[in-house]
């Protein structure tokens, strides 16, 4: 008979008020075509709080990955995706280690 494992570590959030949560990192992932995304890049370094974690290309499309502190101004958070979607480029975000009720995106 097989019985069903927990799911990995890494898929289990904490609660909001765990002291887990309290060092969170926030993750912020953007992609979208080559050209549009540096000139996203040269705009988000406006953004101090946020470093550039990891950048690859793959078909024309490049992909960034960008984290902050849990403690980062939510106007800086907000003022880096916004700047991303005026750009029509792809923004997702979520926070090392998940938060439980906090939704991606």
């Amino acid at each position: 008979m097989m019985q069903a494992m927990p799911p990995p570590a890494a898929y289990h959030c904490v609660k909001p008020d765990a002291p887990e949560a309290t060092g969170a990192k926030m993750v912020v992932t953007v992609s979208g075509e080559v050209a549009t995304m540096a000139a996203f890049l040269t705009e988000a370094k406006k953004w101090s709080n946020f470093k550039l974690q990891a950048d690859a290309q793959s078909n024309g499309i490049r992909f960034v990955r960008m984290t902050a502190s849990g403690s980062t101004p939510y106007r800086d958070i907000g003022g880096l995706i916004y700047t991303a979607q005026v750009r029509q480029l792809t923004v997702t975000m979520n926070s090392e280690p998940p938060i439980c009720g906090m939704e991606e995106n």
